[in-house]
């Protein structure tokens, strides 16, 4: 499937352009009620960026949108095995995180758009599944997920929050 938007840029970012990340993260943050001032962190989307895990969409040279797409086993230490944690069997998944859109920058396809672009490098990094989690109070996001063939394999209480668990084969 192809998808595309004209406006912009979507590319990698580079370590020293983690703190634009975690500018727009901070943004973020009171409309994400799992997000806090421990999540996430300038150190984290350091780390994202150093192994080339961390993404971002710019219009005009202004970040809008950020995500991670990441097959590092920190990432999964915390959801595997988690009651109510379905997750398929998959030899290699990637976890896709951390992703958001400027509230300015809404409703214009941009979630949808990194999504599909997150999808290409899981697959030129030989993933063969996207695991994700998704705010159980962010029925927004969940149906864009299940509209571009994400399916629900649990719901969960992870860091003191109830997601809905979706992968997606590739």
């Amino acid at each position: 499937m192809s998808f595309e938007l004209d406006a912009g840029v979507f590319r990698a970012l580079s370590r020293e352009e983690a703190p634009l990340a975690n500018a727009l993260a901070d943004s973020i943050k009171p409309t994400f009620s799992h997000w806090d001032e421990d999540y996430p962190t300038l150190d984290i989307f350091e780390q994202d960026a150093a192994a080339g895990e961390l993404f971002g969409y710019f219009i005009d040279n202004k970040l809008v949108s950020i995500i991670v797409v990441t097959t590092a086993p920190e990432e999964f230490e915390d959801v595997l095995g988690v009651p109510g944690a379905n997750w398929p069997d998959s030899k290699r998944p990637c976890m896709l995180c951390r992703l958001c859109v400027d509230p300015e920058y809404r409703r214009r396809g941009i979630g949808e758009y990194m999504m599909h672009h997150a999808e290409a490098e899981a697959k030129r990094r030989g993933a063969d599944a996207l695991w994700l989690l998704v705010a159980t109070d962010n029925p927004t996001a969940f149906n864009i997920y299940k509209r571009i063939g994400y399916r629900l394999c649990g719901q969960a209480n992870i860091y003191d929050a109830d997601f809905y668990c979706c992968a997606k084969d590739i």
